[in-house]
């Protein structure tokens, strides 16, 4: 079987935008904190799970709801966020 066709055309790409912008906010989380990547992982998980973030699909970029969610302070909050499931 030839594992270069695919079932639906255009999944591989939409799939790496996801893991891009899954990446990049990350990334963000990293800089703007000065955290672990476990620590930018904990709080991607929480701030999606919380729906503070959005996925922009076309750009696939992750986009906060509001500026604020950005703030250092709130992104150690969400680190700091009580909670096993995240």
């Amino acid at each position: 079987m030839n594992d270069n066709i695919e079932k639906i055309p255009g999944a591989k790409a939409i799939g790496q935008r996801l893991a891009n912008a899954e990446l990049n906010f990350r990334e963000t989380v990293r800089d703007l904190t000065s955290c672990s990547e476990e620590e930018a992982l904990k709080a991607f998980n929480v701030m999606r799970k919380l729906k503070e973030i959005q996925l922009d699909s076309g750009g696939g970029r992750y986009n906060v709801i509001h500026g604020m969610y950005l703030e250092p302070e709130v992104l150690r909050n969400a680190i700091n966020y009580p909670s096993s499931d995240f």
